[in-house]
């Protein structure tokens, strides 16, 4: 067992740039996930499939140009006011839920397009964050919230390297 953990702290003190960013992909956007159920919850938007196909592929093209805590605030706006649309009455609540993948897609090409910056969300607190992020960002990244609130997922391989030239030093 001494083995086991002595090789795991060394892959985490020098991990591959690579591997690092698909582990990067893999717990934003899982990150992105559960929060997104969370603001739905508690919205009381409860359609069973409501993370669709098309929300996790508007996440994760996304995350490729914003932080985690960045599309985090867009996910928290959009379902801000799709709720609002649903307590309106203006739609119907299907209509709202049908809504959802195209306002996020359509606030992210805003942004994008127009070079607008996003002020990101800050990291959860350590006992309601996953322990897979907290293993990412604390002990891979090493840099815990600073990660969380600017790095995005073109920008995770070049910091590892950085990060990487700095240790051998």
């Amino acid at each position: 067992m001494k083995e086991v953990f002595s090789l795991l702290l060394t892959r985490l003190d020098d991990p591959e740039p690579d591997a690092v960013e698909q582990l990067w992909f893999m717990v934003a956007e899982s990150e992105c996930r559960r929060y997104f159920l969370k603001q739905c919850e508690r919205y009381r938007f409860f359609q069973p499939d409501i993370y669709s196909p098309k929300v996790a592929a508007v996440v994760h093209d996304f995350l490729t140009h914003y932080s985690i805590g960045q599309v985090w605030n867009v996910i928290f706006y959009v379902l801000k006011d799709m709720a609002a649309l649903a307590q309106e009455k203006t739609y119907a609540r299907q209509h709202v839920y049908n809504m959802i993948p195209g306002n996020l897609r359509r606030y992210f090409d805003y942004r994008l397009g127009n070079n607008k910056a996003i002020r990101p969300w800050q990291r959860p607190a350590p006992l309601t964050e996953s322990w897979m992020s907290s293993i990412l960002f604390d002990k891979v990244l090493g840099d815990g919230n600073t990660s969380f609130e600017m790095l995005t997922g073109q920008s995770v391989g070049p910091h590892v390297e950085f990060a990487h030239r700095l240790n051998d030093r």
